[in-house]
C-alpha cells in the first residue's frame, strides 16, 4: 500500500488486530465491549514488561511514610524504590504519582 510520504507502508486491519490481540490477552476474545481505557493499560503494560531494562527484580518492602516525614521526601523514597524493578521507556513517558488523602 502507498502512504503519504512516498514510500511503502503496511496495513493493520483492525479484525487482524482484534484476533492477534485476543490471542495474548484473553479479555478480548470475543465481542465483549471495553472500554479504550482497558486497551491502552494492558498494551502500555505489556509494552513496558516487554522493555523494562531492569531484568533481575529484587524484593522491595514498601515502607509506610513516617509520621515526622514530608511527602515530597515519601515521594522522592517511593519512586525511588519503583525504579529499582521497573525502568522503560514507557515507564518514562506514561507513570507517575498521585497521593491519595
Amino acid at each position: 500500500s502507498y502512504s503519504y510520504g512516498g514510500g511503502l507502508s503496511s496495513v493493520v486491519y483492525p479484525r487482524n488486530f482484534k484476533y492477534t490481540l485476543g490471542k495474548h490477552a484473553e479479555q478480548f476474545v470475543g465481542y465483549d465491549q471495553h472500554d479504550s481505557q482497558e486497551l491502552a493499560t494492558y498494551l502500555l503494560d505489556a509494552l513496558h514488561e516487554d522493555t523494562n531494562r531492569i531484568t533481575k527484580k529484587p524484593y522491595i518492602e514498601k515502607p509506610e511514610q513516617k509520621d515526622d516525614e514530608s511527602d515530597d521526601i515519601a515521594a522522592e523514597k517511593a519512586w525511588e524504590l519503583h525504579t529499582k524493578r521497573d525502568d522503560s521507556r514507557v515507564m518514562e513517558s506514561f507513570m507517575g504519582q498521585v497521593k491519595s488523602r
